[in-house]
Order: C-alpha cells, then sequence, then structure tokens
C-alpha cells in the first residue's frame, strides 16, 4: 500500500470502520490531519448508554441530519478517528484501531510507519 505523507501527515487516505452485527458501514477521509467522515456513511442503531459521550454523539447525530434510514446526508469533519469512530458506533472506539485501509491495516499501524 502507498503511503503519502507531507509534514501534516497522512494525504488522502481512505479508512473503513464496519460491522454486521450492529448494522453500521462508514467511510473515513485521513488527509493532513484531518478526519472526514463521507457522505453516506451508515451509522448504528443504537447509542450506548455506558459511554461518556452518549450525549454529545445523540446532538451531533441530530444536527448533522441523521434519519431513520441512519444515512450520513453530507460529509463531517471530526477532530478524531476516534470521535468519528464514537459517532458511527454509538459506543466507545479506539479510532486508530477501529478504523482500517482497504488491506486491513489498522489507522495506528499507518500512523506509525
Amino acid at each position: 500500500m502507498m503511503i503519502y505523507r507531507t509534514k501534516e501527515g497522512i494525504l488522502n487516505m481512505k479508512f473503513y470502520y464496519k460491522s454486521t452485527k450492529n448494522d453500521f458501514d462508514a467511510v473515513l477521509d485521513v488527509s493532513e490531519g484531518k478526519y472526514i467522515l463521507k457522505k453516506g456513511t451508515k451509522v448504528s442503531l443504537n447509542v450506548s448508554e455506558h459511554f461518556k459521550s452518549t450525549k454529545t454523539v445523540l446532538k451531533r447525530r441530530l444536527d448533522v441530519g441523521i434519519k431513520d434510514d441512519r444515512i450520513l446526508p453530507y460529509d463531517v469533519e471530526f477532530s478524531s478517528s476516534s470521535v468519528a469512530g464514537e459517532f458511527v458506533s454509538g459506543s466507545s472506539c479506539n479510532g486508530p484501531s477501529c478504523w482500517k485501509s482497504e488491506d486491513g491495516i489498522t489507522l495506528k499501524d499507518v500512523l506509525e510507519d
């Protein structure tokens, strides 16, 4: 896998976070320190009540217009891969470990490379 880097970080790589059990399917663009969750991402139906960001995730989903189909209507920027993962999964997420490239390489491994 070719990784393009600038002094600001990774340049234009896509990562994926999917779960058939919890029925979500997400695409994250990582470029120059920005984490962009892509339009068309499907978020989980449920949001856990047992993690610190429950209210934040519910509010942000409402703010961006997530409807009954649970599809993200436009690209949304997040402060980290973990925050993006929590938004998608509705539960705690270690973003660098959860997000994987098409080749199955974790974001963590790419960042450490």
